[in-house]
């Protein structure tokens, strides 16, 4: 599909990251809904899980968006959202392994 009439015009065929976005992100949605009974290991385990999960999708979509490249192949959203999946495992293992020592 194109989008002659998009903020930035393009006139050949791309794909439409919107529709995949909507998608992917109700899937997450739907995974949080799922996990929201659950007993994590701290106030605010959800929240990272949402973080990752928005970031790994983030990431992914670039793959299929025309945005231009940086830094060593990856676009910025791409270098962003690494950042967020490690900082959010990150906090989400200290989380667990605290919940855990304290056991």
């Amino acid at each position: 599909m194109s989008y002659p009439k998009g903020v930035v015009p393009t006139f050949e065929n791309v794909h439409p990251t919107p529709i995949y976005s909507a998608l992917l992100f109700f899937g997450l949605f739907l995974l949080l809904w799922f996990l929201r009974k659950k007993e994590g290991p701290a106030v605010g385990w959800l929240f990272l899980v949402y973080v990752i999960g928005t970031a790994v999708i983030r990431f992914f979509l670039e793959y299929v968006r025309t945005t231009p490249e940086v830094f060593l192949g990856f676009t910025l959203t791409q270098l962003i959202s690494i950042g967020m999946i490690l900082t959010g495992v990150i906090w989400l293992a200290k989380m667990f392994w605290a919940k855990r020592r304290a056991a």
